[in-house]
């Protein structure tokens, strides 16, 4: 388990490394508009791909449980009928955002510049949601089989084609639509290369029926978490954009990515947990899953309070040497404190969660993603109407400090009574 926490911990730690080295170049080079029509495709990418309808943890679920029996010829099923059911979610999608896409740029305040570009660039930006959905598809599997090199190959080549590629693009005077085509070109890559690495196991495609609907007992609750989570990041961005302007979303959205991919560090945590659980479950060892519980919270916890106390301590002298804009700076600060906070709180939360979802609960995370969702919707746009970028921030603190503690107060309960009651069996 911790070989796999720390694959997964270099990979994230890679592409944290490039967006920082690229991030300022890209924002100097395009400016703050340009900057955050990036960060709102990035974050539309984000929650179209919520609407897989949480098959790909469902497939992750069954794909670790039942390769826990050796059970070759049921696993072949599940994974022909997801490949099926992903082709369709990606036509969909694509579909979708061309016929609905144009309506959406006409609800943001896009300059007269930028209204034209955006518009040359949704059918490249459709199209790459609907490569996503099916890069979401292969990451499910190997995560199931628990193969996190392998499960990492889209972080390689996508994150570098987002930050590097984006990077060398703009500082050479190429428009934003290179930017996007670059981004297809690494998804179609990531595709050859995982479909290559199944190709055992769909060679010839098969839909069932009770292999669907097996997997749909799953994907609803977490169709429903995964939608709410997407809102409660992605919102805040859209609320800005729509009540404040398009490049007050810079603001939000550098701290908000910075802590976020700190956090994504952490959260390769809850990515091995959830299928070594459903792993150990399959197996009927439920006295090791408390175990894993445990281990998780005391390393997120530990890590999580170092890289607070330091960003506390250093994160306007780090700001300021690598922004290199002391006004810009001056804004974002206090958005960074304040998110610090709430994402040491929501760390704390992935092992909670890996637990119940490797167990097969969705209902109790899902329950709780969409308490936060109603404080995003209710809340949201007076927070951001009144203080803008920081009202997006107190917005994410406000509901981590509501559900973090539901969540991890009724893991303990479940560990310490519905666990030990199998495991006592």
């Amino acid at each position: 388990m911790l070989r796999n926490i720390s694959i997964n911990i270099v990979s994230q730690g890679y592409l944290f490394l490039l967006s920082f080295l690229t991030l300022p170049v890209i924002l100097h080079a395009i400016g703050k508009e340009q900057f955050g029509f990036l960060a709102l495709a990035a974050a539309l990418l984000n929650y179209a791909t919520a609407f897989d309808f949480g098959f790909g943890a469902a497939l992750t679920q069954k794909v670790a449980q039942i390769h826990s029996q050796a059970n070759e010829i049921e696993l072949s099923k599940f994974i022909q009928t997801g490949l099926l059911l992903y082709f369709f979610f990606a036509a969909a999608a694509t579909i979708a955002l061309n016929i609905f896409g144009m309506p959406l740029l006409h609800l943001l305040r896009l300059s007269p510049t930028l209204q034209p570009i955006a518009q040359d660039i949704l059918p490249i930006i459709s199209l790459n949601i609907g490569l996503y959905f099916l890069t979401i598809y292969t990451t499910a599997i190997f995560q199931g089989f628990e193969q996190f090199a392998r499960y990492n190959i889209r972080t390689f080549i996508v994150g570098t084609a987002n930050t590097v590629g984006t990077a060398l693009l703009v500082q050479n005077h190429y428009p934003l639509a290179a930017v996007f085509r670059l981004q297809t070109i690494a998804l179609l890559a990531t595709l050859a290369i995982n479909f290559w690495l199944l190709r055992s196991y769909i060679s010839f495609p098969h839909f069932s029926k009770i292999h669907f609907f097996n997997l749909g007992k799953f994907a609803f609750f977490k169709f429903l978490s995964n939608s709410a989570g997407q809102i409660n990041n992605q919102f805040p961005k859209f609320f800005l954009a729509s009540f404040v302007s398009v490049a007050s979303v810079s603001y939000f959205t550098i701290p908000f990515s910075l802590i976020q991919k700190l956090s994504v560090l952490l959260s390769q945590a809850y990515i091995v947990i959830f299928p070594k659980t459903a792993n150990l479950q399959g197996k009927n060892q439920h006295q090791y899953i408390r175990q894993l519980f445990f281990k998780g919270q005391f390393v997120v916890a530990a890590f999580m309070a170092i890289a607070v106390t330091v960003g506390f301590l250093l994160g306007p002298s780090f700001l300021n040497w690598w922004l290199k804009d002391p006004a810009f700076v001056a804004h974002i600060i206090p958005i960074f404190n304040i998110l610090l906070i709430a994402y040491f709180l929501h760390a704390l939360t992935a092992i909670p969660v890996a637990i119940f979802e490797g167990l097969g609960n969705t209902k109790i995370p899902a329950l709780l993603a969409w308490v936060n969702t109603a404080i995003v919707i209710g809340l949201g746009p007076f927070l951001i109407k009144n203080f803008q970028a920081r009202g997006g921030a107190e917005l994410i603190l406000a509901y981590t400090l509501i559900t973090a503690p539901a969540i991890i107060t009724l893991a303990l309960r479940l560990l310490y009574k519905e666990v030990a009651a199998k495991a006592n069996q």
